[in-house]
């Protein structure tokens, strides 16, 4: 199935053909929380948290972990749960396990990603995605984790990780833009964080650019003007 020929990305296309751009046509994606829902991530480590830490144990039953949240330690905090030692022992917990490789199998894509995806490369764009995860200690499970779920890992996509994990994720998007404008015209970006589409609005500013509003950081940028604003459904809106 192709779009429907009236999409944002293919009308942002025809405008940039009629201003006389030429491909390869490019589609640029973060990945965590824009296209997969990590959440389920983050509640398999804290389960496996409850196991090896039995003070968690009590206090279990009180989370709310329906509510999507950025921070591992915001389900306590949102319960009440003051103990310092406790909640660092438990981020600590997490660290070593969200950046892992293994643990990307709980991760799922957002409902219609993958066809969006998919409706993408059968209407003529090539697809890149730029990402906070790092390489190599999350490359092998990002790659087979979106093989599993269908959404396009082959040669012809364009991966970019963080060479090193200490990496800030804004440094290393901007550090790679360079590299982006090299492999087309860039027709549109989406990303989760404010601070990464204002990046890529003043970097590309031709280009159609989208936040989706998920779970994001806190304390964010403002949104400069000319980003799209959507939801998980833009990946429905075909």
């Amino acid at each position: 199935m192709s779009m429907r020929a009236d999409h944002p990305i293919l009308a942002r296309r025809s405008r940039l053909e009629a201003e006389g751009y030429r491909g390869p046509w490019l589609a640029l994606f973060d990945i965590d929380s824009t296209l997969m829902d990590t959440g389920e991530r983050n509640i398999a480590i804290l389960r496996a948290a409850r196991e090896a830490m039995p003070a968690l144990r009590a206090i279990w039953p009180r989370l709310d972990l329906e509510k999507p949240f950025w921070e591992i330690t915001e389900p306590f905090r949102r319960a009440g749960v003051g103990d310092a030692e406790l909640l660092a022992a438990v981020k600590a917990f997490w660290k070593e396990r969200f950046f892992a490789d293994e643990w990307l199998v709980h991760d799922r894509p957002y409902p219609g990603a993958a066809a969006f995806l998919l409706d993408l490369k059968d209407s003529g764009f090539e697809l890149a995605y730029l990402t906070g995860r790092h390489s190599p200690g999350m490359e092998e499970g990002t790659r087979r984790s979106f093989l599993e779920h269908g959404l396009p890992a082959g040669t012809e996509e364009a991966f970019f990780f963080k060479p090193d994990f200490a990496m800030g994720d804004w440094e290393f998007k901007a550090s790679v833009c360079e590299r982006i404008s090299a492999l087309g015209c860039l027709v549109a970006a989406i990303d989760n964080e404010p601070a990464n589409v204002n990046l890529f609005r003043r970097t590309f500013p031709r280009a159609l650019v989208i936040w989706v509003d998920t779970v994001t950081s806190p304390w964010p940028e403002t949104l400069e003007p000319g980003i799209e604003r959507a939801g998980v459904e833009v990946f429905l809106d075909r």
